[in-house]
């Protein structure tokens, strides 16, 4: 698959900027930032326009050789736009975690494509 398509990145990071959040104000910032990847920039959510987000996800599986997690969040066969994915890296240490979190709870793998 190749993925000539409009690429939306989301980013925890940026959307404190553009909207003007003090994140050293709010006291559970400082233990976020700890234990997330997004603040200190080493994870996105993302999707592409056009694209079901369980073909993106695969495509990162099947191309992309090393990240930390790679995860199908809140995916829906009967809407194939909705949710997102999320990929990360890590300098020290990447796990090459596929996830799947749904209303229904986390899962190992991403689910099988229906074609």
């Amino acid at each position: 698959m190749k993925l000539e398509k409009i690429l939306t990145v989301k980013s925890f990071k940026r959307w404190t900027e553009k909207n003007h959040y003090g994140l050293s104000m709010e006291a559970t910032w400082p233990r976020y930032f700890e234990r997330k990847s997004h603040p200190r920039g080493e994870a996105s959510d993302i999707e592409i326009m056009g694209v079901p987000n369980i073909d993106v996800a695969y495509w990162i599986k099947d191309n992309i050789k090393e990240f930390d997690q790679l995860i199908l969040e809140f995916y829906n066969p009967a809407d194939p736009q909705g949710g997102w994915v999320h990929v990360s890296y890590s300098k020290d240490n990447n796990r090459n975690q596929l996830l799947t979190i749904s209303k229904g709870g986390t899962e190992y793998g991403l689910p099988d494509r229906h074609v």
